[in-house]
């Protein structure tokens, strides 16, 4: 398992707990509760993402990046 399928494995535990809050916590703070769902939504979506999407690395014979034009 990888660094970032734990890290998926761990959000989503957060949000399924969360989501298991929802009669109680909703009643006392309702948007305190959605702001803070939607939060663990997108760390799951955003980890999903990035497991499902990596970034590949540049070629080793890439040549080097044009130089700094800003002084």
């Amino acid at each position: 398992m990888t660094t970032i399928d734990s890290a998926v494995r761990h959000a989503a535990t957060l949000l399924r707990e969360h989501a298991e809050k929802y009669t109680t916590e909703i009643m006392v703070e309702p948007l305190a509760w959605r702001r803070r769902y939607n939060e663990l939504k997108q760390d799951l979506d955003w980890l999903e993402f990035v497991r499902d999407y990596p970034i590949l690395s540049p070629p080793k014979n890439a040549p080097p990046p044009p130089p700094n034009l800003i002084r």
